[in-house]
């Protein structure tokens, strides 16, 4: 598949990602009306990180209390486990540190479907890179914390 950026001065391959990126993002913040238009769009949650900063962080608190499985925590113990460390840290700490995990777990997923293509064209990349920041399921996993983006990388 051969485009534009095929046949003429070629930007850098991590341009061209950076571009398709922010075009993407550009994209979501004229679609819903702006950058915070979006978690008010798409579900009932009313602000970003609550799945974080609700269920899995206070299962989180939960353990380290030693209080057990929490109503409405509807993932497997294992997860709330491996989210223990982070019940020592306030709310606001602990999404910071959950927001680190899911950004390297995008760019694993995101590095790993860009090798699976062999060699693509700078086209393809752009592409690639586009339709990538342009998926519901990855930004919806983003927005709210959720565990998705962990379990796909």
């Amino acid at each position: 598949m051969k485009l534009w950026f095929d046949n003429h001065p070629k930007p850098s391959t991590a341009g061209l990602i950076a571009l398709a990126f922010a075009l993407a993002f550009a994209y979501h913040a004229w679609a819903f009306g702006s950058w915070q238009g979006f978690h008010g769009g798409v579900d009932f949650n009313h602000g970003p990180f609550e799945d974080f900063a609700g269920p899995y962080h206070g299962q989180a608190v939960a353990l380290i209390e030693g209080s057990g499985l929490q109503p409405g925590f509807l993932y497997p113990p294992a997860l709330a486990i491996w989210l223990a460390p982070l019940g020592g840290l306030s709310a606001a700490a602990a999404s910071w540190v959950w927001l680190a995990v899911l950004a390297l777990a995008s760019t694993i997923l995101f590095f790993t479907g860009l090798r699976w293509m062999h060699r693509p064209s700078r086209g393809l990349v752009f592409v690639y890179s586009l339709v990538f920041a342009l998926s519901f399921p990855w930004l919806h996993d983003l927005h709210w914390g959720q565990v998705s983006t962990i379990v796909w990388a």
